[in-house]
């Protein structure tokens, strides 16, 4: 990989280490003053509703760090990986690139997102939910616009030729992404976990909680469902293409993957928003013409073909 770029993943890294470990030491300062038992869990509109042992207070450090270490053995991981797409060596370079970029930027996000939990901790004041709005707005501008439009110049400029070659190339950017996405689903469920539901947080699983797509209560452990389906529809997205994808042909994967791919940025957005608001008809809504409007270009253009 390009070697300035390297130098800049890594001290983007560096930094977020040490601004983690700055924050770290300013709260072991104020430990000592803060009283016995502290507000650690924030309601929705970012006040304290559950109070804690003050040791608790590092929690925000340790899930940061957790995640960041993750996050750097995937990008050991990324820079070695076959990605099984045939691209030139800029192309290859250049989707690399993409991945660890991302994963700087959720870097920058989580250093964030602990310290201005940190400082609410510390001073024992409301959270600046507007913070952590704007950090997770960032953070999806890059993944879900940045990132699709750098891997279509990918596709165009650095994937073979061929139209087979080029179809094919398509076919495995759009199945990594529905795979990376399903995959980063868990990592966010498992951080809002603990925070659900915002009124009373409960590690119980069978804990019923309010879920406002279906106007009533139901056991926790069905806020998990969207990282199913997100898995789900990744992989029998790819069961049918693999049975279907050689009789039908071409222009029948590339829809298969556009449906897959709509569906499961879908169940991912619906794990953004907490069990007890609704996703609402209106967001399904628009999701689901998506993915009418392909399969009837799909169809309108295999009529053409036949006549």
């Amino acid at each position: 990989m390009n070697r300035r770029f390297l130098l800049a993943y890594r001290i983007i890294t560096i930094i977020a280490w040490l601004v983690l470990a700055i924050g770290l030491i300013k709260f072991i300062i104020a430990w000592k003053d803060l009283p016995d038992y502290i507000g650690m869990h924030f309601d929705a509109n970012g006040n304290f509703d559950e109070v804690e042992s003050k040791n608790y207070g590092f929690y925000p450090f340790i899930v940061a760090s957790v995640f960041m270490a993750l996050l750097l053995l995937a990008g050991r991981y990324v820079k070695k990986m076959n990605i099984g797409i045939a691209l030139d060596e800029k192309g290859d370079m250049l989707f690399r690139s993409v991945i660890l970029a991302t994963f700087d930027i959720v870097k920058i996000g989580l250093c964030i997102f602990a310290l201005n939990w940190s400082h609410a901790v510390e001073n024992q004041q409301p959270k600046n939910d507007d913070i952590d709005y704007f950090n997770v707005l960032f953070m999806m501008l890059l993944s879900f616009i940045v990132c699709p439009i750098v891997l279509v110049i990918i596709r165009k400029k650095h994937a073979p030729k061929s139209k087979t070659e080029d179809g094919k190339t398509k076919h495995k950017i759009t199945r990594a992404l529905c795979w990376s996405v399903s995959a980063i689903s868990v990592l966010i469920c498992l951080v809002m976990w603990e925070r659900t539901p915002s009124d009373k947080p409960t590690s119980d699983p069978f804990a019923s909680i309010y879920y406002g797509d279906l106007g009533g209560y139901a056991p926790k452990y069905l806020s998990a469902l969207p990282v199913l389906m997100c898995f789900l529809v990744t992989a029998a997205g790819g069961l049918i293409i693999k049975k279907l994808g050689d009789k039908k042909g071409s222009a029948f994967i590339k829809t298969a993957d556009d449906v897959r791919f709509i569906l499961v940025l879908m169940f991912f957005m619906r794990l953004l928003f907490i069990p007890e608001s609704s996703f609402g008809l209106l967001n399904y809504g628009f999701f689901i013409l998506l993915c009418a409007v392909s399969v009837a270009v799909y169809l309108i253009k295999k009529r053409l073909h036949k006549e």
